[in-house]
């Protein structure tokens, strides 16, 4: 939305034109379908798509991404003909945010994005993994469904550092492969911050906030905005984003009429949108006037 903003590209340019190594022909989506999912792309399960900390010097994205590209180079619908969610399209338009601004994706971001927030003392953001005692542990139940899945798609010997009791496997500390699909670490002082400078008026993100809301007539059956997923929830509107894996689970949301937003952080792992804040956001509407 930014680069938009600024003119450096137009959101219904291909994205052909801004990753090397592209797969997929001449018929692949344009930025925006990408934004929402709507450009064919596959979805395998990422949660195997990570590296340990001490792997971080000799990890190559480059090398990473031709070997994805290589193994789904495939498109599984024409662009623009069905919504299927895809960190493969995030991963590229990572791609493309640093091909297009002649910096890294992570430097783009740390520049850009999280400079204007202004992060005060206890509020973290960044593609950095804080010092291991003030970095929650990522646990896995041992007794679990994802757990008997992560032997098919992890090499839990080395990603799996042992058992906590019981019922809590605990994870060794890892990056994941792809800033671009997920790799922001933080607190919820820090996502507490990104949410509320977003929903700020006249802030430095007020454009960008509109133009992702922004639907065609062709969008407005998709679940998504231009990255974020939509709804209602007691009338008020909201845009809404989760993420986990191995470890780790996050929902962030924007009610940008109410202004407000809330957020919830997790150290145990999960692959599915639970829209939890569903349930913690229904008592806190419920105070507000009808929309």
């Amino acid at each position: 939305m930014q680069l938009a903003q600024r003119g450096r590209w137009s959101l219904d340019e291909p994205l052909r034109n801004f990753v090397e190594h592209w797969p997929y022909g001449d018929d692949g989506p344009s930025l925006r379908q990408t934004l929402n999912h709507s450009g064919g792309f596959p979805n395998p399960i990422p949660i195997a798509w990570i590296h340990l900390e001490e792997q971080r010097p000799e990890f190559d994205r480059s090398v990473f991404v031709q070997n994805v590209l290589s193994k789904y180079s495939r498109l599984e619908s024409p662009p623009g003909s069905r919504f299927a969610y895809s960190n493969i399209g995030y991963l590229l338009l990572g791609e493309a945010i640093a091909r297009r601004s002649g910096q890294s994706y992570e430097s783009y971001v740390e520049s850009n994005i999280l400079a204007p927030l202004r992060l005060a003392h206890g509020e973290r953001l960044g593609f950095q993994l804080a010092p291991p005692e003030t970095m929650a542990t990522g646990y896995l139940r041992r007794w679990s469904w994802i757990n008997l899945a992560l032997g098919l798609l992890l090499d839990r010997s080395r990603f799996v550092g042992g058992n906590h009791g019981w019922r809590w496997s605990y994870f060794r500390r890892f990056y994941v492969n792809g800033a671009a699909y997920g790799g922001l670490i933080g607190n919820a002082r820090g996502l507490s911050r990104l949410l509320q400078t977003l929903l700020a008026k006249d802030g430095p993100f007020t454009a960008e906030l509109a133009l992702l809301q922004e639907l065609r007539p062709e969008e407005r059956n998709l679940p998504s905005a231009l990255g974020w997923f939509r709804g209602r929830l007691a009338g008020h509107a909201w845009l809404h984003h989760s993420g986990g894996g191995g470890g780790y689970y996050c929902e962030i949301r924007l009610y940008p009429r109410l202004r407000r937003a809330s957020l919830l952080l997790s150290n145990r792992s999960a692959i599915s949108d639970e829209q939890i804040l569903n349930q913690l956001d229904a008592e806190l509407l419920a105070s507000l006037p009808s929309p």
